[in-house]
Parts: structure tokens; C-alpha cells; sequence
């Protein structure tokens, strides 16, 4: 039902969604920051996240027990792509105002009519922001902000966290999912680890304390993309806090 609903309000058909997926699926070192234009794309990625076992479900999972522990009423997703499980879980709960932030203005299309099949008053709760990583200050008075694949995208990462980092008030936590590359980043990540510590000290730099952390390793048999890639790719999921 909500895959049929999507396809009209989007105009999106079964081929595209097919195409889409083998795309997002067989060719992730083709890739580019342009590639997540795509409407289809977005479909595609969208529907990875119903995909029980794979890394996307695990990431989902992960950040959901995050966020349980926080308990935040407002909470910020910078490049969120997608809307995630955790967004579905708070508008069924009314727990927590929420910002989705992106670039592009196919994830905020996308959102929208996800949205409005999940929840038909869910403008109540959740903002749809434009937001350029590059450019743009952090939205302020959100108590957790999350970067889910998202901030090894901005032109200059380093310069991006800091700076993000700096705007918040101590006490103010962020929730990540960073890149595991042992060799040959994915087109797209001007920034990626060969292992964990390394990750988690440029978090340190930034200002932030590691409370927590993950790793997600990729399944063979239903995270295709991860044939194209160094055998030992994983995702680190991390929740940090401003000291």
C-alpha cells in the first residue's frame, strides 16, 4: 500500500524502482554527491529500509536504542536522505519535534508524500528544511543531531563538524554513522577511516565525547553493494555529547 502510494503521488514506475535499485544497489563506486538527485534513487533507498538484516535495518535499530536513551523533544537530522524508522517511532509518540535537513530537494519531495502516508498531520511534528552543509548554519535549539552518512559528503568535513560543534551549547549530543574504508572510498566521501580509533579521535578533535558506539558490518547476501568494496567496509555508528 505505501509502496503503491508513493509510485502515484511521485509518478515513479516499476521499471524506475527496479532500475533504481540495481543502481543503488550494483554500482556504488559509480556514484556521485549528483547521483541522490534522483527521485528513484531516493525510492530505492528508501526501500533498503525495510529490508530485515541488512545494514540499513541494523543502523535504524542502533539509532532507535540512541535516541531511547536520550529521550530528546527535538531532535535535527542533517542529509537524512530518507525519513528513518526513529521519525516514524516519534511521530507515532508525539515525542519529539523534529528537522529533516538535505540538500536536495528530492529528499524533501520524497519526505513529504512518505510522511503524509505515514502520518497525515505529521507537519505538526516535523520541519522539512533546505540546508547546504557548505553553507549553512546548524538550525539551532535541537537537543540531538544526527548524521547519518551524511557529513563525509559536505565539501570540507573537518571544517563542517567544527563548526557545527562550536554553535551548540555543552550538553548537546549528535549521532553519527561514519564510513569504515580500508581502501578506495566510496565516489562521494571527502572524508573516511581504516578503523575505528581514527574516527572516533576526529570526533574528539571537534569537541565531542564518545559515549557510545557501533559497528555495523555489512552482510553479503543482502548488502550487494558491499561486493564492490574492500572486504573489511563496515559503519561505525557513535553517540557523542558536547563537553
Amino acid at each position: 500500500m505505501e509502496i503503491a502510494h508513493l509510485q502515484h503521488r511521485l509518478s515513479v514506475t516499476q521499471q524506475e524502482i527496479v532500475d533504481a535499485w540495481l543502481f543503488y544497489d550494483l554500482a556504488i563506486m559509480d556514484y556521485s554527491n549528483e547521483s541522490y538527485s534522483s527521485t528513484t534513487l531516493r525510492m530505492a533507498m528508501h526501500l533498503h529500509n525495510y529490508v530485515a538484516g541488512n545494514w540499513h535495518d541494523r543502523r535504524q535499530d542502533v539509532v532507535l536504542g540512541y535516541l531511547a536513551r536520550l529521550e530528546p523533544t527535538a531532535v535535527c537530522d542533517i542529509g537524512f536522505g530518507t525519513p528513518q524508522r526513529y521519525v516514524r517511532h516519534l511521530l507515532g509518540t508525539a515525542q519529539a519535534e523534529i528537522a529533516l535537513c538535505e540538500f536536495e530537494y528530492s529528499s524533501l519531495e520524497f519526505a513529504a508524500v512518505t510522511l503524509e502516508h505515514w502520518r497525515p498531520d505529521w507537519s505538526s511534528s516535523v520541519k522539512l528544511i533546505e540546508h547546504d552543509m557548505n553553507r549553512d548554519e546548524l538550525p539551532a535549539g535541537y537537543q540531538v543531531y544526527l548524521f547519518q552518512d551524511s557529513i563525509e559528503h559536505a565539501a570540507q568535513p573537518t571544517e563542517t563538524l567544527r563548526r557545527y560543534v562550536d554553535s551548540v551549547a555543552a550538553g548537546t549530543h549528535f549521532i553519527f554513522s561514519l564510513p569504515i574504508e580500508v581502501s578506495d572510498p566510496i565516489p562521494g566521501h571527502n572524508i573516511s577511516w581504516t578503523e575505528e580509533t581514527a574516527a572516533t579521535d576526529w570526533l574528539a578533535a571537534a569537541g565531542l565525547l564518545v559515549l557510545d558506539k557501533e559497528v555495523i558490518r555489512f552482510r553479503w547476501d543482502l548488502d550487494l553493494h558491499a561486493h564492490s568494496l574492500h572486504p573489511d567496509t563496515r559503519q561505525l555508528a557513535v553517540l557523542a555529547v558536547k563537553q
